[in-house]
């Protein structure tokens, strides 16, 4: 325990050395006294009586270096002596810091921005206990024949059926692994007379036992409450809480109203509660998945083994692997394969009863969870992570050569103190020191230009209307350690070139004033040019992507839709998600559609129920048609009321639109694209031609095609021409519809009066996603726009930073060649002339960084290939632009020194030299 205080006392030493110092300077000055005193009693002189008493006590300055050996550790009070030596010397030389600081600054804090982004959205684990134990289950290579419901959690290898889900979580062992199902939807949510539509999360009761969440109030939804047809309660999200609200305590018992029906709340799931999703997947309420047939009775009501939507979620016990778990599973995955095969309504062909007979259950890792994450998305974050980490290595760069240049300017301060006999790693431990302390000050200042970056970036999503998971609302613990450590390792990559190379000085070349001050000179003037060769080709790298985007955004704003969005005013309503029967919900959008024809100024009005360029993923139907015997791949399905095709200006090529007569009680028809009849029925006339939704022995072909349209982009604006068909919404039992309003008002006039009839007709049935056409395309670019800023900011950044090194390196070798200029203007040379010298110089350098560059670009370009449109990676036109914006800036960065070249005083030069 004594050693243990000594050696806290040592290494706390160098921070208490002054008063510890003094304390031991007057003790020695007391025994120094004693001794005099004793000389001088035994008859010494007085200058005889003091050199004898520091004798005796062995030399003040060595009684002294003793003391402060056994005082103190000597590396950390070496270390604390270079970070006070190089603070007084980063403080003398302001701008110089302040250069430095505000450079790496900026790299440091874009970087740690992005990665803040990609941790919680993709690297992070999921906010719950002990992640690593939770896994997703699959069954990978399972043909799903039938009814396939949605990929918002994974892929079609995913999904389960319920009744095949039930037989699982009845043979499930607890010692080895615990199971739970789940499913995300979207209805209505009513309390209080305020209705709108809200994300559900129907859950098992084993639900929150596997993820091991805890609620902040109430209870969670519990096995009991998932029994038989379920108990109608109801656990609210965290955030609808305290939006609906107004996180109050006193909620439990209340009765909340779902799709029509009465559920009573329970409990509130904490704050940022996703399921076991990543992101963008938060429920507002979560259900029993019993009760699997209030939310949407058309999909998730039929307890059929070819009825595909449930997913499965599994914590495994702690010191059980994955293979062993699904192992469990194997003899009652084998019986629900068998039961799918004798009991499915869609028959399944041999292939495929082998296939499916031949898969396996499996688990996969589910610590980040799944879903939630639009592969764009993810791989734009992947880009961004790549931009910002080359503005921060040309911010490092650009360090760097200042450094350097620092160093070459203090060569003879250098070799002095090597001359009084400093060691070179006394040299090293300084100069490290100040870009150590320039990293960190830079790092800090980072910090927050990465929160101020956060909430710019938040703010563009909140404009994009992205869901409030996507918002990072702080940086997280791991993101400020990284943010710390890359501040460091930033410090040490620009600080240790320099600092070595400061520490190989010899005092008697450093000291020389001519010959070796020209070789130091030139030595480092070579360094500085390839680093600044260095920052061109990097800059490259970043605005050849850059230009891609562009063009990008350019083609996307020539696309031509095959739609007029003019004047068009877009909205949703959805009430078969208030159990509405398909005849209500008829009822309800022809009411709609005449009480909006009737506001003044309104010109048109029609409907469909795929929102046009909205982004999702439509309703696709396999169809038996007539001449084929296999059924096609699914279609898209679009029901719209009459008049669609000609309000929204799409061509009628063939045939016929709707009428009111297209009915229930009338012949099924149908109106197909110019891609349908390309793949169904080249050469053909399609008129007449039948064909039936689904596929079996016992199908009818009762839809018969009336009429052929143009091609026109129904889901998104980089959507390719695809096959699709148009019903009447007559004959379609859809709960959901998108109403198209064009009008010679402005929006902000038509807007609150279709939201005045709306109220009018079903108080109950809230509006949705109501903007104009042209705002809904803006939106469906938002991610184009988001990256495409993002990027071309970073490549400015990049630029104005390499640039800044140009210009350095220019001013640098103007300032070394002053005598000379000053000599040939005085001999009679042109100002001309002195500047394309100056600038004949900076080419070589613009060419070495410009050639290596557009390999590096071809690299970062793939990052961004799933934005590009209109565009490959490789494209000329793209290349050339972005090597003629680094040299038009190249020039303008060497213009100012080399001005200042011509303009050079011959007389004031020569003697001043």
């Amino acid at each position: 325990m004594r050693h243990l205080r000594a050696w806290i006392v040592r290494l706390c030493g160098p921070f208490t050395g002054g008063p510890q110092d003094r304390k031991f300077a007057e003790e020695i000055e007391s025994h120094l006294a004693m001794h005099i005193e004793d000389n001088l009693r035994s008859g010494m002189n007085p200058e005889e009586a003091r050199r004898n008493a520091i004798i005796k006590l062995g030399g003040i300055d060595k009684t002294f270096e003793t003391y402060r050996d056994r005082s103190r550790l000597p590396f950390v009070f070496d270390m604390v002596r270079n970070f006070r030596h190089a603070s007084r010397s980063l403080i003398q030389t302001p701008i110089f810091t302040l250069v430095v600081v505000s450079t790496l600054a900026l790299g440091i804090g874009a970087n740690t921005a992005i990665f803040s982004a990609m941790h919680q959205l993709l690297l992070g684990s999921l906010p719950i206990e002990n992640p690593e134990e939770l896994a997703f289950v699959t069954t990978s290579k399972a043909p799903k024949v039938g009814s396939v419901w949605g990929t918002d959690s994974g892929g079609a290898d995913y999904l389960f059926s319920y009744p095949a889900f039930r037989d699982l979580e009845r043979q499930q062992q607890e010692n080895l692994a615990e199971l739970a199902g789940f499913r995300y939807t979207n209805t209505i949510v009513s309390h209080q007379n305020q209705a709108a539509q809200c994300r559900i999360l129907m859950v098992s009761g084993r639900y929150f036992s596997v993820v091991r969440v805890r609620p902040i109030l109430g209870r969670t939804i519990l096995p009991v409450d998932d029994e038989g047809d379920g108990s109608p309660v109801v656990v609210l999200g965290y955030e609808f809480w305290r939006d609906r609200f107004g996180a109050r305590t006193d909620i439990l018992n209340q009765t909340l109203r779902i799709a029509g029906q009465a559920f009573t709340i329970v409990g509130v799931t904490p704050r940022g509660f996703n399921g076991t999703s990543k992101a963008g997947m938060q429920p507002d309420v979560i259900i029993p998945l019993a009760i699997k047939s209030v939310p949407s009775p058309a999909v998730f009501g039929a307890e059929r083994y070819d009825n595909y939507w449930v997913y499965l979620v599994a914590r495994v016990r702690p010191g059980v692997t994955f293979e062993r778990a699904a192992s469990t599973y194997a003899g009652a995955y084998a019986e629900t394969v068998e039961k799918r095969i004798q009991t499915g309504r869609y028959p399944m062909g041999p292939a495929d009863v082998k296939r499916l007979r031949n898969s396996r259950l499996s688990l996969v890792d589910g610590s980040r969870g799944k879903g939630g994450i639009p592969d764009q998305a993810e791989s734009s974050i992947y880009l961004m992570m790549a931009c910002t980490g080359l503005v921060l290595l040309i911010a490092a760069v650009n360090s760097a050569s200042l450094l350097l240049a620092r160093s070459v300017a203090q060569r003879k301060e250098t070799a002095m103190r090597v001359a009084l006999g400093a060691s070179r790693g006394r040299i090293i431990g300084q100069l490290l020191s100040q870009a150590v302390i320039l990293a960190g000050a830079a790092g800090i200042a980072g910090l927050a230009v990465s929160s101020l970056a956060l909430r710019l970036v938040n703010w563009q999503l909140v404009q994009g209307g992205a869901p409030a998971e996507y918002l990072v609302q702080h940086l997280h613990r791991p993101v400020l350690f990284y943010g710390i450590i890359l501040a460091l390792l930033t410090g040490l990559m620009f600080g240790l070139y320099p600092a070595l190379r400061s520490a190989r000085i010899m005092p008697t070349e450093a000291l020389n004033q001519e010959t070796k001050h020209a070789t130091q000179a030139r030595t480092a003037t070579r360094i500085q040019r390839t680093l600044v060769c260095a920052q061109i080709m990097l800059s490259m790298a970043l605005l050849i992507p850059t230009g891609l985007l562009l063009k990008t955004m350019v083609n996307l704003s020539r696309v031509n839709l095959g739609l007029q969005t003019e004047n068009l005013v877009t909205f949703r309503i959805s009430p078969g998600s208030t159990l509405y029967r398909p005849e209500w919900s008829r009822s309800l959008f022809e009411r709609t559609e005449k009480a909006l024809a009737a506001i003044p100024g309104v010109t048109a009005v029609t409907a469909s129920s795929i929102a046009l360029i909205g982004g999702g993923p439509g309703l696709r139907n396999s169809l038996t048609m007539e001449g084929y015997a296999e059924p096609s791949n699914p279609i898209l399905k679009n029901a719209i009321s009459p008049g669609f095709f000609r309000h929204m200006g799409i061509p009628l090529l063939m045939g016929r639109e709707f009428t009111e007569r297209d009915d229930l009680a009338g012949q099924k028809v149908a109106i197909v694209n110019e891609e349908f009849v390309r793949k169904f029925y080249p050469g053909r006339n399609p008129l007449g031609r039948k064909f039936v939704p689904g596929w079996g022995p016992d199908v009818v072909l009762d839809t018969e095609i009336v009429g052929v349209v143009k091609n026109s982009h129904t889901l998104g604006v980089r959507e390719e021409p695809m096959p699709a068909y148009y019903v009447p919404w007559r004959q379609d039992d859809g709960g959901t519809m998108t109403f198209y309003v064009r009008s010679s008002l402005p929006p902000d006039q038509i807007i609150p009066q279709i939201r005045k009839v709306a109220r009018t007709l079903d108080s109950n049935i809230p509006l949705e996603a109501v903007r104009t056409m042209d705002e809904q395309v803006g939106l469906n670019l938002f991610m184009e726009r988001l990256i495409f800023r993002l990027a071309a900011a970073f490549a400015v950044l990049a630029t104005a930073l390499a640039m800044m090194g140009l210009y350095g390196v220019t001013a640098n070798g103007v300032l070394r060649r002053t005598r000379e200029f000053g000599i040939r203007i005085a001999i009679g040379a042109n100002p001309a002339k002195i500047r394309m010298m100056v600038l004949r110089e900076m080419l070589p350098l613009l060419a070495i960084g410009l050639i290596p560059g557009c390999p590096a670009a071809l690299g970062l370009s793939q990052l961004a290939k799933s934005l590009m449109f209109g565009v490959t990676t490789h494209d000329a036109f793209v290349t050339a632009g972005a090597t003629v914006a680094i040299a038009v800036t190249a020039l303008a960065a060497a213009y100012l020194p080399a001005r200042r070249a011509s303009l050079i005083n011959p007389l004031e030069t020569l003697r001043y030299e």
